[in-house]
């Protein structure tokens, strides 16, 4: 029961740390912060945004949870017809699906570490995007409390 609390525990932690942290790599990358620096920066433009960073880094989490899904099936559809076939058929006859489940399966795993790749460039520009975006309103907001901060 105490390890399902601290897993629990956990997974909200990172969770937190995940959506707090989402920006900073494009701070380090494109304004050439520092990790500390960037992490606050981060930290400061995913609360001001945080509709929308939530919004974002939960539907991507859907995403990612259907590309596991999906690559359980291609791991586990070849399988299942192997499993068949060791049933009905005869050894030599086996022997030639089983090679030929192997090539499919090979060819599925190949494939779908593709598609992996194309997902993470797709995700990796959504998540520039809403920076940008965020990046806007970010400076907006810092321009009008300067400015306010000056009339006083």
């Amino acid at each position: 029961m105490n390890i399902t609390i601290f897993m629990a525990v956990y997974l909200g932690f990172a969770f937190l740390v995940n959506i707090l942290f989402s920006y900073a790599r494009f701070f380090i990358i494109f304004e050439n912060k520092k990790a500390l620096e960037a992490m606050s920066l981060s930290v400061h433009m995913a609360l001001t945004n945080l509709e929308i960073t939530f919004h974002l880094y939960f539907t991507l989490l859907l995403v990612y949870i259907r590309t596991f899904l999906t690559s359980i099936i291609f791991v586990v559809f070849p399988l299942l017809i192997s499993w068949l076939f060791t049933y009905i058929t005869v050894s030599f006859l086996q022997n030639i699906i089983i090679t030929i489940l192997v090539c499919i399966f090979i060819l599925l795993l190949v494939f779908i570490s593709h598609l992996n790749s194309v997902l993470e460039i797709f995700v990796e520009t959504i998540w520039y995007n809403a920076y940008r975006e965020n990046k806007k309103n970010f400076n907006a907001l810092e321009s009008d409390h300067h400015t306010e901060k000056s009339h006083h």
